[in-house]
């Protein structure tokens, strides 16, 4: 019996563990696209500058 409930607390904590774990790549992907995706604005501002000056 005791075995069980060890296992039992040990599946938990795993899931748990793995769920925190995605979570948190999900907030750091979030973040790098928002990144990417400001830099790529800032980019296109730049050529649409230069563009004008042309």
């Amino acid at each position: 019996m005791k075995c069980k409930v060890v296992h039992f607390i040990w599946l938990t904590l795993h899931d748990f563990l793995l769920l925190i774990r995605c979570r948190h790549g999900e907030i750091i992907r979030g973040n790098l696209d928002k990144e990417l995706k400001e830099r790529e604005r800032e980019r296109d501002e730049r050529e649409r500058e230069r563009e004008r000056s042309a």
